[in-house]
């Protein structure tokens, strides 16, 4: 059994580091000490195995075998998709058997306590399945699957008169063994810091030792239903990057492409035509007309920004000036002219100018097909870019 839930943990695992990148829009903390949160919860918790009246259906007659569970847990996001959680848990519990198959009674039950830690991996399934990140999402289901010990001391009495027959090893002495888990939840987001969730959980013990009474079931085991409470410590994530040009005027840079060098050796004298007899001769005066010197590639031009609606392609935003829009276009080889302007500590860099959101929606999948996986359309309204939510 342990076998499986090895091989399991090892599937999700895989599924969950898979998709952890593609998934990722929002911006999740890089350090060690971001992206934790602790929770709460607690439930119902019954037992399964050879002291049990019914195969699933817990009784409360003669002996109640609804036993109450809580649990702590310290959890690590690791993506939107992809998160480790340690757990704890705490719970009596009991089982309760009437009369064997063969008709005969048996009345006995048994009571005891569990402790239980366990380390487990949670996908988030409304995550992985969307075709895109929604920030805004705010309900989620995810499934979980982990290992640990679960340790117990359980004693087994007689129906109706509560005498001891047996006990697990010894009453202040635990009996500890390897277990597995797998379940499924949901949970409401309701902000930023706070999380409302509901858990089902299944724990299989390698051990049928659990109620005192070895027999039918190989493995013991026990199913958890708890209503829990998370904080978040991470700080406000909206699941983008804010926007930094607010009521800015976006300057384009413009690259210019390399004039070629003339040598005065170069310079050929044009040759002097002579007029033909009986012809008037015009002279032609010249206007000195200057040449302006060559501009750098990153001088800021004083054109008045693009009038109406426009569509460009982000495809990088640095916190440092490394590179010059030159170097971008030599560096990837593009043909399309890029612009480059600098803003609240913000150095952007996109290409494209396009009245039509689908003329800009192939550039940006162009671009991400070439390895730009970051690549999205930003939108500009005179030389304004405008925010997703309309505003400037």
């Amino acid at each position: 059994m342990i076998r499986w839930f090895k091989r399991f943990a090892v599937i999700g695992l895989l599924i969950g580091a898979s998709s952890a990148f593609s998934q990722t829009q929002g911006v999740l903390g890089k350090r060690f000490f971001d992206n934790w949160s602790v929770g709460v919860g607690g439930g119902p918790n019954i037992f399964f195995g050879d002291l049990k009246v019914n195969q699933f259906w817990p009784v409360s007659a003669d002996m109640n075998e609804w036993k109450f569970a809580g649990t702590f847990t310290l959890a690590k996001q690791l993506s939107h998709v992809f998160a480790i959680r340690g757990q704890f848990l705490y719970s009596e519990i009991s089982g309760t058997k009437r009369q064997y198959k063969d008709g005969t009674r048996c009345n006995q039950y048994f009571d005891g306590n569990i402790l239980e830690g366990n380390i487990n991996a949670t996908i988030n399934f409304s995550n992985l399945l969307a075709k895109r990140y929604n920030p805004k999402r705010k309900f989620f289901i995810y499934g979980t699957i982990g290992l640990g010990t679960s340790s117990w001391n359980s004693t087994v009495k007689q129906l109706y008169t509560g005498t001891p027959l047996r006990v697990s090893d010894s009453l202040s002495g635990w009996t500890t063994a390897m277990m597995g888990m797998a379940g499924v939840g949901a949970y409401f987001n309701m902000g930023d810091k706070v999380n409302l969730g509901l858990e089902w959980t299944l724990h299989g013990v390698n051990s049928d030792w659990l109620d005192v009474t070895p027999g039918g079931f190989k493995y013991d085991a026990y199913s958890m239903l708890s209503i829990n409470i998370t904080y978040n410590f991470n700080k406000h994530n909206p699941g983008k990057e804010p926007d930094t040009n607010l009521n800015k005027i976006f300057v384009p840079v413009y690259i210019q492409q390399p004039v070629k060098e003339v040598k005065p050796d170069d310079i050929k004298p044009t040759p002097v035509v002579l007029p033909k007899k009986d012809t008037v001769v015009i002279d032609i005066i010249q206007e000195k007309v200057e040449i302006p010197a060559k501009q750098n590639s990153e001088e800021l031009f004083s054109d008045q920004p693009e009038t109406g609606i426009i569509f460009r392609v982000q495809i990088f935003a640095f916190r440092n000036d490394k590179y010059t829009a030159l170097q971008v276009q030599e560096k990837y080889n593009l043909d399309q002219e890029i612009f480059k302007d600098f803003s609240d500590g913000w150095y952007r860099f996109t290409i494209g100018s396009f009245t039509s959101s689908d003329d800009a929606k192939d550039l940006k999948n162009q671009m991400r097909k070439r390895g730009f996986k970051g690549a999205f359309i930003a939108k500009y309204k005179n030389g304004v870019r405008v925010t997703a939510n309309g505003k400037k």
